[in-house]
């Protein structure tokens, strides 16, 4: 098992070089703000970068993976504390138990 500090770099993903004006170097719209799961949402999938046959990123919080299984850190189980499914598609802010990346 690696310790945060013996981890390599994950991929370049954009998200690290937004400019001032909410864009990436190439020109993207900055994925950060849209992608509004709750941070206590995971999947196995979290842990890796993933990129597409196209060398695309492909980001774990868009719920578009058709095998992912996902779950609660705070239940450790595929129901949040709300009784509702653990689901990169229904963990947003409209969620009681929704905890935003900020807290």
């Amino acid at each position: 098992m690696l310790i945060p500090s013996q981890r390599s770099a994950p991929a370049t993903t954009g998200l690290d070089d937004s400019s001032s004006d909410g864009t990436t170097a190439t020109g993207e719209p900055e994925l950060a703000a849209a992608l509004t799961t709750c941070r206590k949402l995971r999947t196995k999938f979290a842990f890796l970068p993933l990129n597409t046959a196209d060398n695309e990123p492909v980001y774990w919080q868009t719920g578009d993976g058709s095998t992912a299984v996902y779950w609660c850190l705070r239940t450790m189980e595929c129901a949040g504390p709300d009784g509702g499914l653990a689901h990169a598609s229904l963990c947003r802010g409209d969620r009681a138990c929704y905890a935003c990346h900020g807290e």
